[in-house]
């Protein structure tokens, strides 16, 4: 019997520790909007930056970070701050666990505000601060089972 409780207790606080593990990751990355870029980033090639990174980040130098085995985009200003970050790898999920494979009609309750269209995407703020964005394109073919393409916060 003491080693069940024992196992229980363990399986508690290992699983507590991998929920505070990951919420600290989160507040790294949203230290990281508005510092200054870190140097471990390498700044990217035209070639190297995904076609996915919105309009918004086209007036900005792009540097690629990998963050706890996540290659993150980071966006940033002349004056070498970072002002966006974003990412469009599917091990990645926001603090409320929204990844790719998360469903839209899923991920509405969590948003923050109503949905964003602009041009052929449409961003949804979570109530994180990380944007979740999809197509239009998508969203007609796919309807309810549309999922997301990337995440960004700045």
């Amino acid at each position: 019997m003491k080693y069940i409780v024992l196992s229980i207790f363990s399986i508690a606080l290992l699983t507590n520790c991998s929920v505070n593990r990951e919420l600290t990751s989160h507040r790294s990355l949203a230290n990281l909007i508005g510092s200054e870029i870190p140097h471990e980033a390498t700044l990217m090639e035209e070639s190297e930056i995904p076609p996915i990174i919105s309009k918004d980040f086209l007036n900005y130098s792009k540097y690629s970070l990998d963050f706890n085995g996540i290659t993150f985009v980071l966006a940033a200003d002349q004056n070498e701050t970072v002002r966006y970050l974003a990412t469009s790898n599917p091990e990645f999920k926001t603090p409320q666990g929204v990844n790719l494979d998360s469903l839209l009609v899923d991920t509405i309750l969590l948003a923050a505000g109503p949905m964003v269209l602009d041009g052929d995407s449409t961003y949804l703020l979570l109530k994180s601060g990380w944007w979740a964005v999809y197509s239009v394109k998508t969203l007609e073919e796919k309807r309810e089972y549309t999922t997301f393409e990337w995440f960004f916060l700045k």
